[in-house]
């Protein structure tokens, strides 16, 4: 249950388990949410409410969860795509020794 205490850079820090440094960094590109307490702008006095904390938590909670394999099955019981289609091709596969065997053929018949 979140109090209505305000903590200081170290004890949200502290509270989040990270560094006051790394804790400004979040609050400059607006992850964190702080109250101004004191009138500078020099050195404007931040504090942290638990709720702000909380969000912060709830807004960066994740979890990893594995892809679902194509076709949406387990992937140790679905069938392998081998991806291997038929071919149209009128083209003919020779075998680079028949080849070298038709040219010494070719040599030896003058």
């Amino acid at each position: 249950m979140p109090s209505d205490r305000l903590l200081t850079t170290q004890e949200a820090a502290d509270r989040l388990g990270i560094t006051p440094r790394l804790l400004l960094e979040h609050v400059k590109s607006g992850q964190i949410r702080y109250v101004l307490t004191g009138r500078g702008t020099k050195r404007p006095r931040r504090r942290f409410a638990e709720a702000d904390l909380a969000e912060f938590i709830a807004n960066r909670t994740r979890r990893d969860v594995p892809p679902v394999p194509k076709g949406g099955s387990c992937p140790s019981t679905s069938r392998r795509d081998d991806g291997a289609t038929s071919t149209i091709s009128s083209s003919v596969v020779v075998g680079f020794t028949a080849r070298r065997a038709q040219r010494l053929a070719e040599r030896q018949r003058p």
